[in-house]
């Protein structure tokens, strides 16, 4: 029986019960209206379809943003992106595009807008994409596979493209590709769902996030590839924990001490990290704290450290204190560009993004130490034999003069009995 399950175990393919790191919803915000141009190799044309004469065109690209800008506030736009939540199980990514406004369709005779003569489309090509980028040994940093809707002016309907990219960014393969697919379940939707089938790439253990979407548009004859993406997010999502060793210290007015401070991190983001740190009202004038170095660079999967040193001021009140530190902990988003397998022009997104996260110090400062407490502290950092000799000698003394006051006190007693007696009394 243990040979035949051995056998069947054998036989089921190796990644039956393998899955990707599996987290609950996470969210990250986008800025409405923060349109920008994507990158496109000079003198390179845009091609258009005109389905009503079966031939292409090409028209040159818009390089001016502030002219499409104009544009676009007198046309009606598609909706960009002002959020995004995802959540994975470790088999599906879904994700969804929260959009600024409802989402119009475009009309039934969009294919109509392209002309010989070089009619403007309001809109020729929309597309809403979630690229995926998956660590590697030799990482080149940039995507390596998307989903994208695309709706463009000729079909007058959406295509669902997943694609795989070449490590130089230049080429594309297509995996999938479903015509007249249903973005939109209802008129005036404000989000768009994506879903991502992480069996496909075998179940990555790390991979990272962009989420965009396009707006093409033909303005004065020249091609406006407007583009909004977001910041670039980890999967799975990167945690950090600040503590200080100890995490509590006593002080009396003029000490000093030094405390471990560190910061740990599970993922491998390579995050710079900028502490700081501010006394309270209650303490201002009571504690001083510095740090080693403000700016520290946390390992992969691993641990930074540095020093923070506590001092009570002179003439700092016993009372015990709460101090806040920071870590602004900046980790890189951009992304390495990809070229769009659609219309050939580059891509990035924005740079950064900032986690803030922070951790609390108790001091507490003490009396001053009384003139026994000094004593027995001094006695206390001696070595032990010279301890023990100075407690005798101590001890000696004390007792030898204990006995001369007792012993002079009986001697007052007898010399005073005997003046006594002397003089008849």
């Amino acid at each position: 029986m243990m040979i035949l399950l051995l056998s069947l175990y054998k036989s089921l393919p190796q990644n039956v019960f393998a899955s990707s790191s599996s987290f609950a919803r996470q969210e990250i915000t986008d800025p409405v209206k923060d349109w920008t141009l994507t990158e496109v190799h000079s003198g390179k044309p845009f091609r258009i379809k005109i389905p009503s004469e079966n031939i292409t065109r090409d028209v040159p690209f818009e390089n001016n943003l502030i002219r499409c800008n104009i544009a676009n506030q007198h046309r009606i736009h598609p909706p960009d992106i002002s959020s995004v939540s995802y959540l994975s199980d470790g088999k599906t990514l879904n994700a969804t595009l929260w959009l600024s406004d409802r989402f119009i369709r475009p009309p039934s005779n969009a294919s109509a807008w392209l002309s010989l003569e070089g009619k403007d489309a309001p809109w020729y090509m929309i597309m809403y994409v979630m690229s995926i980028a998956v660590h590697s040994t030799y990482d080149t940093a940039g995507s390596d596979y998307s989903v994208m809707y695309l709706w463009d002016a000729p079909s007058n309907s959406w295509t669902r493209i997943v694609e795989e990219f070449s490590p130089d960014g230049n080429t594309t393969r297509v995996l999938n590709q479903t015509h007249n697919y249903h973005v939109f379940s209802s008129d005036y939707e404000k989000n768009v769902r994506l879903s991502f089938d992480l069996g496909a790439i075998n179940y990555p253990d790390q991979y990272d996030l962009i989420f965009a979407t396009f707006d093409y548009f033909l303005n004065d004859g020249r091609m406006c590839p407007m583009a909004d993406i977001t910041n670039r997010v980890y999967v799975p999502p990167p945690e950090f924990v600040i503590s200080t060793l100890p995490s509590s210290v006593d002080l009396r007015p003029g000490e000093e001490r030094n405390v471990l401070l560190q910061v740990k991190t599970n993922t491998n983001v390579k995050p710079q990290v900028y502490l700081s740190t501010n006394n309270t009202d209650e303490a201002n004038d009571k504690l001083q704290l510095n740090f080693t170095a403000k700016k520290l660079a946390i390992p992969d999967y691993g641990t930074v450290s540095t020093s923070l040193n506590v001092k009570a001021l002179d003439g700092s009140k016993p009372s015990s204190y709460t101090l806040p530190i920071f870590a602004d902990i900046h980790i890189p988003t951009e992304a390495k560009p990809r070229r769009s397998v659609t219309t050939g022009e580059t891509i990035q997104n924005s740079i950064g993004q900032t986690i803030f996260k922070n951790s609390v110090l108790t001091v507490t400062v003490k009396p001053p130490l009384t003139i026994f407490e000094y004593i027995s502290n001094v006695f206390n950092t001696l070595d032990l034999p010279i301890r023990i000799l100075v407690t005798l000698v101590t001890t000696i003394g004390t007792i030898s003069g204990s006995a001369l006051i007792l012993f002079k006190k009986i001697k007052n007693r007898r010399d005073d009995k005997g003046k006594e007696m002397e003089q008849g009394w």
